[in-house]
């Protein structure tokens, strides 16, 4: 059975071939005659007849060439962006299917590469194919053929940069893309198995990517790209589910962590005392800072967001598509359970037994209330993922 892709690849080589057919029909009812602009593009060629069209004077291997003779011969702008999309999506459909296949697999054989590494050579393929063919369509078409082609686009057709690089000019856009683009061809598949000399280059390498990147862009226009496409701004994000950070909050925090981060990532050897206590400040200017950016009441609701427990419960409510403060009811009875818990254990006046017989209660109070808040069946759940909080058996 063919997959998606490969009925896709398909689908557009059956389309640029109908659409070749009804240009030289198209051509052959109008019969235009050619211009000279036609025989000069065509390269010494056969040239196009005034009684009919030689079509083998009208195509080219090279695209740029094709399209001024489909110009020339007076095609309809729309007829010849669909013709040249449909057959160089084709081609790199073709290469795809070519480059990206997996090795061939058998039975009594151990992989030869795991299957991160193999996909990630899948993904460097794609990336890759689909960049030369946009380099190859926008050549051919001009500059306005990402615009153009957006109307042939699928959901695994978008290319996730147009979004995140909408605010830039589409100048500085296109000079962003050759950069990265460059650096990107040079990048190893995989630092752990380099050697350290190689590493260095590497990081020398991105080094040198971020100060042309710095060059071309603005203070402004730097630190939207980063609020993008930075590591930082990444690991943010993942930290923030639950919070519903607005704009100007997720910028504050960002410049927060990365002060943070730089400081951190400057000081890293732990095993000396005076870095350690470097790390140690950073984390509590971090903390007040950020306090300070939010306000006590939103800085306690970003803390819970933190808290690895509360994510948890998240997970769990979101998938099974529970009201959205059921988590963090959750955590609210968590804090309180922990601090009655720590009062009952910290009293010196209890006897053991009537110890145990009050943390006893509150753990039954605690099954009650998480059963109430999530139903058996999500509780049920929850208990095995969460035995340590709760639950001493």
């Amino acid at each position: 059975m063919l997959k998606w892709r490969e009925h896709k690849g398909l689908l557009l080589s059956l389309a640029a071939n109908l659409l070749l057919a009804a240009v030289v029909a198209w051509a052959l009812v109008v019969r235009q005659p050619v211009t000279a602009a036609a025989s000069k593009v065509s390269s010494g060629k056969s040239q196009v007849s005034p009684a009919g069209v030689d079509w083998s004077a009208i195509r080219a291997n090279d695209y740029t060439v094709y399209v001024q003779n489909l110009r020339a011969l007076g095609c309809p702008e729309a007829s010849i962006v669909d013709l040249i999309v449909g057959e160089v999506t084709a081609a790199y459909a073709a290469r795809m299917r070519a480059e990206a296949a997996p090795p061939q697999w058998n039975y009594w054989e151990t992989a030869a590469v795991t299957e991160a590494a193999e996909e990630a050579r899948i993904r460097q393929v794609r990336t890759r194919l689909q960049r030369e063919r946009r380099e190859v369509l926008q050549q051919a078409l001009g500059p306005q053929a990402l615009q153009a082609m957006s109307k042939y686009r699928l959901w695994d057709d978008i290319d996730p940069n147009e979004e995140l690089l909408a605010f830039l000019p589409a100048g500085k856009r296109r000079q962003l893309q050759a950069i990265v683009t460059k650096y990107a061809q040079t990048e190893p598949e995989n630092l752990a198995l380099l050697t350290e000399e190689a590493v260095r280059r590497a990081a020398a390498s991105k080094v040198q990517e971020r100060a042309e990147i710095e060059a071309l862009l603005s203070a402004r226009e730097l630190e939207d790209l980063d609020l993008r496409k930075s590591e930082t701004a990444e690991r943010l994000r993942q930290e923030l589910r639950g919070f519903q950070s607005t704009e100007a909050e997720f910028r504050q925090l960002f410049r927060v962590r990365r002060a943070y981060e730089n400081t951190l990532a400057a000081n890293a050897d732990v095993r000396d005392p005076n870095v350690l206590q470097v790390r140690i400040e950073a984390e509590r200017r971090f903390t007040e800072e950020a306090r300070a950016a939010l306000g006590d009441p939103r800085y306690a609701d970003y803390q819970r967001a933190r808290d690895p427990d509360y994510q948890n419960a998240l997970q769990l409510t979101q998938f099974f598509s529970l009201p959205d403060d059921i988590a963090t009811r959750i955590f609210e009875l968590k804090r309180d359970v922990e601090a009655r818990a720590g009062g009952i254990t910290a009293n010196t006046s209890l006897s053991e037994q009537r110890r145990t017989e009050l943390l006893a209660q509150i753990q039954s109070d605690t099954e009650r209330s998480l059963q109430s808040l999530l139903g058996g069946d999500v509780l049920a759940e929850y208990r095995r993922n969460n035995r340590w909080w709760v639950w001493s058996d």
